[in-house]
């Protein structure tokens, strides 16, 4: 929906509100559903307007949505046996071939870094994504909300793209230095390299800003189904 005047707008459509004059609003269940905008004038009046109806129709989301938040609308994620994290080629790697870290390694991370100690405790934790575009992470409870691409790929690599409002589980990118690695940023946007029911592989460039050419470094984070 779409209000180009310059008043405070209020959306609302079965059971979804959005205070945006530009908004986008999810119905998850098919039906008929009244649509009315409330407008804030100048001089404070509130005006409401009812719109019509807006009808949703039942359809099937393709199966690799389906395994990304789950068969009923939510699917937890945990990490991978082995190999979950750490860095490995663009365009080249299925996952961090380059340098895996321990959970060790990513809590001393979190305990002498302090720009993502906030983080502390994820490295054994575990991230919830749902069919509304939500997602926490536990243990520490961070929340935010996702949108995912999978006409954006890059061929031969990735299946999509995952977006994001606030850092996904241990969401620090690394990388190489030295012998070691350590983090660099909080990445926000993500080549989504693998998802099917029993895998999701995700990966950032290492470096904030970095040009990316086939094996430039890219951290990875590479998860299974919470049982």
């Amino acid at each position: 929906m779409k209000n180009g005047n310059p008043v405070l707008t209020v959306w609302s459509c079965g059971g979804v509100t959005s205070d945006k004059n530009v908004a986008q609003m999810r119905l998850t269940g098919a039906g008929e559903f009244p649509l009315s905008a409330t407008f804030t004038l100048a001089n404070g009046e509130q005006v409401t307007e009812e719109l019509g109806t807006v009808i949703v129709k039942d359809f099937n989301l393709p199966q690799i949505v389906l395994d990304l938040i789950g068969e009923d609308g939510e699917k937890t994620w945990t990490w991978a046996d082995q190999s979950f994290f750490g860095l490995g080629g663009y365009e080249a790697d299925p996952g961090p071939a380059w340098f895996a870290a321990s959970v060790e390694i990513m809590d001393m991370f979190t305990l002498y870094m302090p720009t993502i100690n906030h983080l502390t405790g994820e490295s054994t934790g575990s991230m919830t994504l749902d069919i509304d575009g939500n997602f926490s992470v536990a243990p520490t409870g961070r929340t935010g909300t996702f949108t995912y691409d999978f006409d954006d790929i890059v061929p031969n690599w990735s299946v999509g793209k995952l977006k994001v409002t606030a850092p996904i589980l241990y969401g620090t990118a690394i990388a190489l230095v030295g012998e070691g690695a350590a983090p660099t940023y909080l990445p926000t946007e993500f080549f989504i390299v693998k998802c099917d029911a029993n895998n999701l592989v995700l990966a950032a460039p290492a470096e904030e800003g970095q040009a990316l050419y086939p094996w430039a470094a890219c951290t990875f984070w590479c998860f299974k189904p919470k049982p």
